[in-house]
């Protein structure tokens, strides 16, 4: 705590006036930002278009904000995405996110709660998946939202047509993380 108020300017007590503790400014951040992450999510939703342009649109604002906040989500994630004594919290505040889904799920797909909490699940997981393999260069913008939309609307067969005859890669184009090029 000391030098968290060290680096903010302010005295030790002003920021205990606020939080226990340095894990509890950490888990603060985390509601922020993750809490910013579903309201744009779902702000970019129109409940008046179909569920495939609202996946869509809620895909693309997923990546805004991971090409904005990326770096600070991954640090926050993984400090706080398996366990940690604010896992309540943390679940909490997933939970409400996957409900959110859920009946938007149930209500185009017609399923029973649980198995539309299920899918909420998978499609946010799958989104997530897409964003790690545009954030590691595996694929493209893009072409990692064409196929995480194609996937969740369609499952495998949506994103391979979603995706469209292989891309050519220029010479030199990393393939992987490593950096290493196609030979």
């Amino acid at each position: 705590m000391e030098r968290l108020a060290a680096r903010a300017g302010v005295s030790k007590g002003l920021g205990y006036a606020y939080f226990r503790d340095a894990e509890d400014v950490m888990l603060s951040l985390w509601d922020r930002e993750v809490s910013d992450v579903y309201a744009r999510v779902e702000a970019a939703l129109d409940e008046t278009t179909p569920f495939d342009q609202g996946l869509r649109s809620a895909v693309a604002a997923y990546f805004d904000v991971v090409a904005e906040r990326g770096a600070l989500l991954g640090v926050l994630q993984a400090r706080f995405g398996s366990a940690g004594s604010g896992r309540r919290r943390i679940a909490r505040r997933v939970r409400a996110f996957l409900e959110f889904w859920a009946e938007r799920i149930r209500r185009t797909a017609g399923v029973e709660p649980t198995t539309a909490l299920a899918l909420a699940g998978i499609m946010v997981n799958a989104a997530d998946a897409a964003a790690r393999a545009w954030s590691a260069r595996v694929v493209s913008r893009e072409e990692a939202e064409r196929l995480c939309v194609g996937f969740l609307v369609q499952g495998l067969p949506g994103a391979l047509s979603e995706a469209g005859p292989p891309a050519r890669r220029e010479r030199g184009t990393p393939t992987r993380r490593t950096g290493r090029s196609p030979t």
